[in-house]
């Protein structure tokens, strides 16, 4: 009987150990209730039982079974990875980490590329040729479109031919709201060189948030590619270097008919469409929203271009922010090698029939289309925001420079306007362009108040040296320091002493707060021989300064007259009523048509004389009408200080 009650005892204590245990499934630990070893770490897949040696449970089931002791012994609440290693078949990584290393093979295996459950059966329509176009109908497909470009496998997996091209077309509108790609189609490595027909489809949704990444977009890197005829919507890229809402980089290649909705931040060449373009062709793209970069090369549709590159019919909506050369369509462009190997530049790089309604921000090379030019033409551009900075800041260009031969010098700027407001805390600050040199402006205009606190400021050009100014005019207040010019800041600047200027005048109130401030040119610095300033019109209500105060010319510069005593000035009239303030007196006049002062123009002969006594006709570019004033493709208002 004490046996059987010890017995009694003993199973009741076993029962006991049993339930406990079995109320601890899910613990970290579980004990196996027959051999009460620990057998498993939930989580772990699968779990061996350290006495009978079986593997005891399968993670995710529940109960699970011992297969020795066939005690029922944990419950695992973990959910599998989704990924393969392709060297052990075992399931090694969790999605999102790049590269993943398989625990078993110690290999580098996946990119996640997790797909909506159910949203595709992995059967392809289309065979990827141009006749035949292989079909992205989901986001899914789009997935592992990414993953085969990533991985390099894309034209061997869709063609057999590893040196083919693939055409791909979009056929629905795509929202990527359940399934947010972290990656890129497209690597330096293995860049994206297919077709991608975009069928007029919209992509909504993209989220794209690494600041570490570098080649960021719905497109990392494309290289002999081609995108077109694609809308991104509702969507977000950010990234470090090579940002761009369609594109990081493109190299040889086209963005054609792109939109791009949303926002797109990063450090350096950051751009709404792209962030660098090399030897290639962007057409009929644009930007809606706004472009960050923390540091240089930002533009509202590209941030950086080299070599031969088009950039036709683009624009920029929103803001654009960075710190050094930024623009509302190109941050930066640099087609040095493409005029290199040309006789004349001839336009090999190209910006044409672009603009910007975008405010623009930045420190140095600050443009309202664009921030920094060097050997570009540029033509049929305009801006309408706001433009500020420090150095170099224009309301169409920052900076532009041009290619000389000798006594030549190429047209970089012509029909190109700017209507904001332009503002610069330093020095060369210009209604059109901040700085130009080795170029010629043709036919521009602006119309908003320039103000810059330092030297160098221009209702059209802030400095211009080896270069030339025709058939521009400006409309707005100019306001500096020193060097301020209703047209040009300062013209010319010692040993650069090609220059000309013609046609061209000014309509708002000039004034400077130290000397040499002028109605059309507040400095003339150094000439040529062949250099002539003529037809010029300053018709500012008023021209105030400390010293050297000029309606026409503030001051003709000491090494102008001591290496030309020739006069290189012609026919230039001011407003009869302007009123000319130095150092806050009156100044004396010294008038005549090859003077610092001008030849008088009554308010009758300007009121009555379209042309403006011949200076400005149809064969010019203009557009005239008695009673107004000359203006291109319609006339511009007469001043109310000249009524």
């Amino acid at each position: 009987m004490k046996t059987r009650k010890i017995s009694l005892i003993l199973m009741v204590l076993l029962l006991f150990t049993f339930i406990v245990l079995a109320a601890g499934c899910g613990d970290k630990l579980t004990a196996c209730e027959v051999c009460e070893q620990e057998t498993c770490v939930c989580g772990e897949q699968p779990a061996v039982c350290k006495v009978c040696e079986q593997e005891t449970c399968v993670c995710g089931e529940q109960p699970t079974t011992c297969e020795a002791c066939k005690q029922e012994t944990c419950v695992c609440p973990v959910i599998p990875p989704v990924n393969t290693c392709e060297t052990c078949k075992q399931e090694p990584c969790a999605c999102g980490e790049q590269p993943t290393t398989c625990k078993i093979c110690k290999q580098e295996t996946c990119v996640c590329y997790e797909y909506p459950d159910g949203s595709w059966d992995g059967v392809w329509l289309g065979k990827g040729t141009a006749g035949d176009p292989l079909q992205v109908s989901n986001a899914a497909q789009l997935a592992e479109i990414a993953r085969l470009v990533n991985f390099g496998e894309l034209e061997t997996a869709i063609l057999g031919n590893a040196d083919g091209t693939v055409y791909i077309k979009l056929m629905n509108n795509i929202i990527l709201s359940v399934y947010a790609p972290k990656i890129p189609i497209g690597t330096e490595k293995n860049p994206f060189k297919g077709v991608f027909e975009g069928n007029n489809k919209t992509i909504s949704g993209l989220l794209i948030e690494d600041n570490k990444l570098v080649f960021a977009g719905l497109f990392g890197y494309i290289s002999g590619g081609t995108v077109k005829n694609l809308r991104i919507e509702n969507a977000k890229v950010i990234g470090i270097n090579y940002v761009g809402g369609v594109a990081g980089a493109v190299r040889d290649g086209r963005l054609e008919n792109c939109f791009f909705a949303g926002t797109v931040s990063g450090a350096n060449y950051v751009g709404g469409v792209t962030g660098a373009v090399w030897d290639g062709r962007l057409e009929n793209c644009s930007f809606a929203g706004a472009v960050s970069g923390a540091g240089n090369y930002v533009g509202g549709v590209v941030g950086t271009i080299i070599d031969k590159t088009h950039v036709e019919k683009c624009y920029a909506t929103g803001t654009v922010k960075g710190k050094d050369y930024v623009g509302g369509v190109m941050g930066y462009g640099d087609g040095y090698w493409a005029s290199y190997h040309d006789t004349h530049l001839h336009g090999n790089s190209r910006v044409i029939n672009c603009y910007a309604a975008s405010d623009v921000s930045g420190t140095l090379y600050v443009g309202g289309v664009v921030g920094y030019s060097k050997y570009f033409f540029i033509e049929n551009c305009y801006a309408t925001g706001k433009v500020n900075g420090f150095h170099n800041v224009g309301g169409m260009a920052g900076t532009i420079i041009g290619v000389a031969y000798f006594e030549e010098t190429t047209t970089n700027l012509k029909g190109c306007y700017a209507k904001g407001a332009v503002s610069g805390t330093g020095s060369y600050v210009g209604g059109v362009a901040g700085s130009v040199s080795n170029s010629t402006l043709e036919n521009c205009y602006a119309t908003g108040n320039v103000s810059g606190e330092q030297h160098s400021v221009g209702g059209v050009v802030g400095s211009i040296t080896c270069g030339s100014v025709t058939n521009c005019y400006a409309t707005g207040t100019v306001k500096g320091k020193s060097h301020v010019g209703g047209v040009v800041g300062i013209f010319g600047a010692p040993g650069f002493m090609m220059g000309s200027m013609a046609n061209c005048y000014a309509t708002g109130a000039v004034s400077g707060t130290d000397s040499y401030v002028g109605g059309v040119i507040g400095y003339v610095a150094m000439l040529s021989p062949e250099s002539r300033i003529e037809n010029c019109l300053a018709l500012n209500p008023s021209i105030s300064g400390k010293s050297n105060v000029g309606r026409v010319f503030g001051i003709i510069g000491e090494y102008a007259l001591e290496r030309w005593s020739a006069s290189f000035a012609f026919n230039n009239t001011a407003f009869s009523g302007m009123i000319v303030t130095e150092n806050g007196a009156a100044k004396t006049l010294d008038k005549g048509a090859d003077k610092v002062d001008g030849a008088d123009i009554s308010a009758a002969a300007i009121l009555t004389d379209g042309t403006l006594g011949g200076r400005f006709t149809a064969a010019g570019g203009w557009t005239v009408q008695n009673g107004r004033l000359p203006g291109f493709g319609a006339p511009v208002n007469m001043l109310a200080h000249i009524k």
